[in-house]
């Protein structure tokens, strides 16, 4: 495994496929960086349909068990989509912690890649995910990094994307302590 890492727009990373975050009782792809990344990746006259042909795939894909992934043939800029269900939300008064949901979050990244392998995809597009009203940024990218190192042997390159440099750098450093290649 290789991973590489951007500052930016995942919507710039080219990839055979993107790592797209769900709920796994509503899978839906909601207003992720990566669904939006996906859905300005058509042509605007069909963005709109195209989205909601996906949409209506990824819905159908529920339920799914929270740490586990599903692959759907992509649209736009990436081949395959690659489902996470990765963000399990509070519902009928159970309120998920912090640790369980960082660990949903683990396991369905270290599933994602896996299953991407299995299908012989050899790159994934792939953001930071569940920071933003989750768990804080830092446990979000240590529990993906731990995703990682735990997928350490496979073949693929992840290109792994951040708006913020302080978090890449984070990442970085401990990529490169669990002894993953990183390229910058």
């Amino acid at each position: 495994m290789i991973v590489q890492l951007f500052q930016g727009d995942i919507g710039l990373v080219g990839a055979e496929g993107l790592v797209c975050p769900v709920d796994g009782v509503i899978c839906t792809l909601g207003g992720s960086a990566a669904a939006t990344a996906l859905k300005h990746s058509f042509d605007p006259e069909e963005r709109d349909e195209l989205f909601s042909y996906l949409e209506q795939d990824v819905k159908g894909l529920r339920p799914i068990l929270h740490g586990e992934s599903r692959i759907i043939p992509g649209e736009g800029r990436w081949d395959w989509l690659v489902i996470v269900a990765a963000l399990p939300h509070h519902a009928n008064d159970v309120i998920i912690s912090e640790e369980h949901f960082a660990s949903v979050l683990e396991k369905a990244v270290a599933n994602g890649i896996r299953m991407s392998c299995r299908q012989e995809i050899g790159s994934l597009a792939m953001t930071v995910m569940g920071s933003s009203y989750r768990v804080p940024a830092q446990i979000a990218i240590q529990r993906a990094v731990n995703a990682i190192s735990d997928c350490r042997h496979e073949d693929i390159r992840v290109n792994w994307c951040f708006l913020d440099k302080i978090l890449l750098a984070s990442a970085q450093k401990l990529l490169v302590k669990a002894g993953i290649p990183v390229d910058c």
